[in-house]
């Protein structure tokens, strides 16, 4: 979208609002304040420097997204203050890194979602950003560290567009689009590494060199980054689905000390699950469940790659393995051949006086042919039991 306030209607063509216009701030050290006003047919954004300065929303809105790029305390408690963020809230987005976890508050009135979000920078390296989500009934405010960019430009594009599935639904459904998008982003990486690795296991075994083994372990290790993101994301999406879980990412606390809450499922037909049920709708829980199947593939997906570097670290070992084996092979068939020979030039060696083939007139002729002789007879032992085809090349 565009600089300042845009306001779509489904039979118009996008124009700007004159009411609500303000310029995209991205200054240096300053956080970034986008919100969204949308309904099914109609749409305003916009940005603005302080969170003092958010109107609120105009009467026709059914969902308002604010997304704040960047941790700033001011903003924070300003958020806070007006949307009743619980002070533990707060206190987790401040205290940046969290763990990922569900929240829920206010009785189950809102909740509080943090995740990481992976972004592959243009060198093919990735990075990780946590992603925190505090969800009311109509209300959803997300908070970026404020890395460059973000994986929501589909989200976005969505919103522009009357009768999405995005504009069509609650603000939970949002949420959903969220983590969604959090998911799907992990799929071209998870590609690429699947890529990579078919490209360094030809190679390992036609020529294992360092340089792979040290790509390998580099691939392994972001491996490792990708799958700390998404698995705890499973215990997210059970936790918003009320799906039994060994997870305890989802606790309704008290306090910062307070044991946490295993209460998966939460009872049928209690006020606990009517309440959830509202701010969680029927339908955002379908396409949490396809967010959970995505990130359930993912992980499997990355575990297998995992394994694939180990075997591939275990098969540049072996190939090392198997050239020092025939090295030393070959330096065995030597020292066989040559210790013999060095034991008469040893022997005669010794310049005794009394030695009577020291003054033979043909004894160094002798001596070679003896030595030939004796190389030769050693070469045909090893002929005769095959022991030249037992090498490893």
């Amino acid at each position: 979208m565009g600089a300042g306030s845009i306001f779509y209607q489904s039979d118009d063509k996008p124009k700007i609002s004159r009411t609500k216009a303000r310029p995209l701030l991205r200054k240096t050290g300053s956080p970034i304040i986008q919100y969204y006003d949308y309904n099914i047919d109609q749409i305003t954004c916009g940005s603005v420097r302080n969170f003092q300065d958010l109107e609120e929303p105009p009467a026709w809105f059914n969902v308002r997204w604010i997304n704040i790029e960047g941790i700033d305390e001011d903003t924070v408690n300003s958020a806070a203050a007006r949307y009743n963020i619980h002070p533990l809230v707060v206190e987790d987005i401040l205290d940046v890194p969290e763990r990922v976890k569900v929240d829920y508050y206010n009785n189950f009135n809102t909740v509080f979602v943090t995740a990481k979000m992976v972004k592959e920078s243009e060198d093919d390296k990735l990075s990780q950003e946590y992603v925190f989500m505090f969800l009311t009934q109509d209300v959803l405010i997300t908070f970026q560290e404020g890395k460059p960019g973000d994986v929501f430009g589909a989200v976005r594009k969505a919103l522009e567009k009357p009768h999405s599935r995005v504009r069509s639904n609650d603000a939970s459904f949002l949420l959903y689009a969220l983590l969604d998008a959090i998911t799907d982003n992990c799929y071209p990486v998870v590609q690429r590494f699947g890529e990579d690795l078919e490209d360094i296991e030809l190679k390992m075994i036609d020529e294992p060199t360092g340089q792979l083994n040290r790509r390998v372990y580099s691939l392994k290790r972001e491996l490792l980054l990708l799958r700390r993101s998404l698995s705890p994301m499973e215990g997210v999406l059970r936790s918003l689905l009320h799906e039994l879980t060994d997870d305890s990412s989802h606790s309704p606390r008290s306090g910062r000390n307070a044991a946490s809450f295993q209460e998966y499922p939460i009872p049928q037909g209690s006020p606990t699950q009517a309440r959830s049920d509202d701010l969680i709708t029927a339908v955002t829980k379908t396409y949490l469940r396809d967010v959970l199947d995505h990130a359930l593939h993912l992980v499997d997906v990355i575990d297998i790659y995992r394994e694939t570097c180990n075997e591939l670290s275990g098969l540049y070992s072996s190939r090392q393995s198997y050239k020092m084996n025939s090295v030393m092979y070959i330096l065995t068939l030597v020292s066989t051949i040559f210790i013999p020979l060095t034991f008469l030039a040893g022997v005669y060696g010794m310049n005794f006086d009394n030695m009577p083939e020291l003054h033979w007139k043909y004894g160094y002729a002798y001596c070679w042919a003896t030595f030939v002789a004796i190389a030769g007879f050693v070469m045909f032992i090893f002929y005769r039991h095959n022991i030249l085809a037992l090498s490893p090349d």
